[in-house]
């Protein structure tokens, strides 16, 4: 961007918070325009979490890689799970507490789930995990693992090392869909604030209710960034993000020309042609 460019876009910003009176400015502009305003307004908070989901996949995936690595030494072959460590084996966190077990003897079955909301009971031919929500059943032979062919600890501990180097991918994923999904909420403003208008009697058209809204989430968006990068949840966040996007788009729909204005300002019909 030129030193021009970004004196416009600093200008804008503030207006959007600011100055609601520039909202019938923006109402006027190129769809295109308000769309690359709203792409960069959105982006800081983007990058952020985009950094935020790259560091998480790699630091989970040498976690992981690290503790398969320690796990006694298994094969997943044919659907059935060969498991060389004493059994049942325990699966502890740093503070001893016991979240899950394998057992491929058939000593232990679903009972062990008693009294857990959050534990993995690892069996013979399958994987049984309990959260506070449900029961999930993943048979290994859905896993889709070709007749012959083994799932070993090498394997899986290597299959998660070399998950770590897809992390900026991961995160370059989260960003598009962070930026897509603030692409939606404008969307979902712009058709709301044309309801509104033409419900009032005002002259306007989507093409100016989308101006509208891409410059309505500048403090929502603005607001996210700050709440993202100081790490403090805040109560009813969303309460506030859509109130203040939808408290804009209402004032400017009171700056819009009502319907008889914008008809004179398009200019008078044009006379009907010849009878033939």
């Amino acid at each position: 961007m030129t030193a021009g460019a970004v004196s416009v876009f600093l200008s804008d910003v503030v207006s959007s918070v600011a100055r609601p009176a520039r909202y019938a400015e923006f109402a006027r502009q190129p769809g295109g325009r308000a769309l690359a305003y709203l792409l960069l307004i959105a982006l800081p908070l983007a990058a952020v979490g985009a950094v935020r989901m790259a560091d998480a996949v790699v630091l989970s995936s040498d976690m992981l890689a690290r503790a398969v690595a320690r796990f006694p030494d298994f094969r997943i072959v044919d659907g059935v799970l060969e498991f060389d460590g004493p059994q049942p084996y325990h699966l502890r966190l740093d503070n001893g507490t016991v979240v899950g077990i394998v057992d491929t003897t058939g000593a232990t079955d679903r009972s062990a789930l008693a009294g857990h909301q959050q534990f993995i009971l690892v069996l013979r031919d399958r994987i049984i995990i309990r959260n506070a929500v449900r029961v999930e059943e993943i048979f290994y032979a859905d896993l889709g693992i070709p007749p012959g062919e083994a799932v070993t600890r090498a394997g899986v501990s290597g299959f998660f090392s070399r998950l770590a180097a897809y992390g900026p991918a991961f995160g370059v994923v989260w960003a598009a869909g962070s930026l897509l999904a603030k692409v939606f909420a404008a969307l979902f403003l712009a058709v709301a604030t044309l309801v509104v208008a033409q419900a009032r009697g005002r002259a306007a058209t989507l093409r100016n209710t989308w101006g509208i809204a891409c410059h309505a989430l500048t403090l929502p968006l603005l607001a996210a960034f700050a709440r993202v990068l100081a790490d403090v949840p805040i109560t009813a966040f969303g309460l506030f993000y859509w109130g203040a996007a939808l408290v804009y788009c209402l004032t400017a729909v009171g700056l819009l020309p009502g319907q008889t204005a914008g008809a004179q300002a398009a200019g008078p019909a044009a006379p009907p042609g010849p009878q033939s």
